[in-house]
């Protein structure tokens, strides 16, 4: 069957052609102009960028080709980096993965950057025993040992996964560039367990105890606190939204505007007013800061989800509650606008999602007695209407006397 118009091409492996092992692709996420599509060529198993560009696939390959002519990216000087542990070979990737961020031909995303760079510190961690070890001493056994104190130390599963994926990356860079005398296949070790993702949702008093320890530190992390409690968005769109985002004069803030999250949630515009409210010195600092800038509203790291989670884990411990993350501020918001009476229907526009989905995966399934406690002591004692008649509660009698 033939492919459609606006199908994209597939992969090259140009390898058989240029006699070298290079790997051309088509980043959909571009889209495309006409027959031109945006290409990216990479050495296959180091992933060091060639080339990117638009073209025909004609002429990126004739690209690729002079591109390859000039040098390939140095990957394979054996004094660069002086690889003796894991952790120097993987402090040595990691330096290398650097430059396609920083390079001419920059093919990586900050945030992949430091998704790699948060695996790394953990597998640097000389007390996970892993940091230390010659590669030619790496087996089955150092990387199973490795697991288990991880998952000991409370580490989700799959988050010791993708540990041993950015390790298998780091591996295969020190295959090809010589740094591990003894080629061979970094043996496959997979971590099971069930998730260990927090369903806590914090009460208002624990979220200011932990903000009154955080804005001590760092103000910005308390704004971007308060956005997720108050406003319900995702971390993301907090990291990302911006100066022009926010209309002063309608007293609104719009997210997903420029946010990787717009294809979950899309772009909504959300008062800054109203059930459950932000305080007014918050809304005061956020209006001050509006204008037709597109620069970030926020000034977080670089990092920035990894800084707010980061402070969350270390200030909830302080403040003496329980751990919650970004996620469980987003879930919380759902929670105390629907318990403060506002529709279903207007508390889904403001996450982005239907009522169905909002209450499948954010509203609170399981709800404390205390909660339905209140629940119950609030409603109205008639439950229940009928044409004509009223049907009330087994409390109402109690309230009238």
């Amino acid at each position: 069957m033939a492919k459609k118009a606006t199908e994209p091409p597939a992969a090259v492996d140009l390898e058989p052609i240029l006699d070298t092992p290079v790997r051309l692709s088509v980043q959909k996420a571009r889209g495309s102009r006409g027959p031109q599509w945006y290409w990216r060529a990479r050495t296959k198993r180091t992933r060091l960028p060639v080339w990117v560009g638009w073209g025909t696939q004609p002429e990126a390959i004739a690209a690729v080709a002079a591109a390859v002519a000039d040098g390939l990216p140095n990957s394979s000087r054996f004094d660069r980096w002086d690889v003796r542990t894991v952790g120097d070979l993987l402090s040595a990737w990691k330096e290398e993965q650097r430059g396609r961020i920083e390079g001419a031909a920059s093919d990586m995303d900050e945030s992949t950057f430091g998704a790699y760079d948060y695996c790394i510190r953990r597998m640097a961690n000389p007390s996970y025993g892993l940091a230390d070890v010659a590669p030619r001493m790496v087996d089955q056994g150092v990387l199973e040992r490795y697991r288990n104190r991880r998952l000991k130390s409370d580490a989700a599963a799959s988050t010791v996964n993708q540990e041993f994926k950015v390790l298998r990356l780091a591996w295969a860079w020190g295959v090809e560039c010589r740094y591990i005398v003894e080629p061979r296949v970094l043996p496959r070790v997979r971590a099971r367990g069930a998730p260990k993702n927090c369903t806590y949702r914090p009460t208002e008093e624990q979220v200011e105890s932990v903000i009154a320890i955080v804005s001590k530190k760092d103000p910005e992390v308390e704004l971007a606190v308060w956005l997720l409690f108050c406003l319900g968005p995702r971390i993301g769109e907090v990291v990302e939204v911006r100066r022009c985002d926010i209309d002063p004069s309608e007293s609104v803030i719009t997210f997903g505007a420029a946010s990787d999250d717009a294809d979950k949630t899309g772009k909504r515009t959300v008062p800054l007013t109203g059930l459950p409210t932000l305080p007014a010195d918050v809304v005061a600092v956020l209006v001050e800061r509006a204008g037709p800038s597109d620069e970030r509203l926020l000034s977080l790291a670089k990092n920035g989800r990894q800084q707010v989670q980061g402070f969350l884990n270390r200030k909830t411990a302080a403040a003496g509650v329980p751990r919650f993350t970004p996620k469980c501020l987003r879930d919380a918001f759902v929670d105390r606008a629907l318990d403060a009476g506002m529709e279903p229907g207007n508390v889904a526009a403001i996450t982005g999602h239907d009522p169905v989905t909002m209450y499948r995966f954010y509203r609170n399934r399981k709800p404390s007695p205390d909660r339905l406690r209140h629940a119950m002591g609030t409603a109205s004692p008639n439950i229940y209407r009928t044409t004509g008649t009223v049907v009330q509660g087994p409390w109402a009698e109690a309230e009238e006397g």
